[in-house]
């Protein structure tokens, strides 16, 4: 009696402990038969423990996966094998209401005494918040990467330190080179500015400064396709967060090199019409 009363004991603590489970637990049988249910699943699922029990765990899974899952116990019955057990895994669960929610399903293997066949407890953590905000954050990355490539003008996105994280297209093109080959480099080592070490040495003087929390601007002359140069009106603006520190900096160029091609012509222009001004002027004395 001792014994019994002792093992009863053992067992209402197991029950008590499985039930009391913050992540919804489930325990089937090689049959998907459910056997036990935590308390837990009626918050996340919406199903009162025993309205589960005794039912096939199915009802839970959307209908396209139902027969496959069928598939999987077959196997097991047959072979003895399966995939499942210490892995995790994302699966879709239909809770009572028919709405369904993405969870990450861990499965372990429990024997039973007596020869009752083993049993398996999947434990399953709603993660369907986590996913939309993960979705949330590509879906601004790939609204951000549209309006960044779009970009008329050149801009990237720099460390405090120079070192390169983003560049758009535009000035890739505009240098001839990939973002693969300057992003984690130092911004004055890029292929802009590797006609002229004066160049490097100004870009990266500007990166200090701007480092520092000083809006830096000036014209600069930066190497395009092959050995031609483009004239650029370029800008590096410091970031800072809440406590005033700069934590990104944003280089910016507009190319300026026809407008300069014809502020030139314009002067030469000048230059010339005052020349003949000036010879007429003598001409008539």
């Amino acid at each position: 009696r001792t014994v019994d009363a002792a093992l009863g004991h053992s067992d209402a603590r197991g029950r008590a402990l499985f039930a009391s489970l913050l992540d919804p637990t489930v325990a089937i049988d090689a049959f998907g038969i459910i056997h036990a249910v935590s308390e837990s699943v009626e918050r996340v699922f919406g199903y009162p423990p025993l309205e589960l029990v005794g039912r096939n765990v199915r009802i839970l899974m959307p209908e396209l996966h139902r027969f496959a899952h069928d598939g999987y116990l077959e196997r097991y019955r047959s072979t003895g094998q399966t995939n499942i057990i210490g892995r995790t895994r994302e699966f879709e669960i239909v809770r009572r209401d028919g709405s369904t929610i993405v969870c990450d399903l861990s499965v372990a293997r429990a024997e039973v005494p007596h020869g009752l066949g083993p049993l398996f407890v999947g434990s399953f953590r709603d993660v369907t918040d986590r996913k939309r905000a993960e979705e949330a954050v590509r879906d601004s990355e790939r609204r951000f990467r549209a309006l960044f490539d779009r970009a008329f003008q050149f801009i990237g996105l720099l460390r405090p330190d120079g070192t390169v994280l983003e560049v758009n297209q535009a000035a890739c093109e505009a240098g001839a080179l990939r973002r693969e080959e300057v992003i984690g480099k130092p911004f004055w080592e890029a292929r802009w500015w590797s006609h002229s070490q004066p160049m490097s040495d100004r870009i990266r003087d500007a990166v200090n400064r701007a480092a520092a929390g000083e809006f830096v601007r000036f014209e600069i002359s930066q190497r395009g396709r092959g050995d031609s140069l483009r004239d650029v009106d370029f800008s590096l603006m410091p970031v800072k967060d809440e406590a005033g520190r700069v934590v990104l900096l944003i280089p910016e160029g507009r190319d300026v090199t026809e407008l300069k091609a014809a502020q030139r012509a314009e002067t030469s222009t000048l230059r010339a019409l005052a020349t003949i001004g000036e010879s007429a002027a003598l001409l008539a004395h």
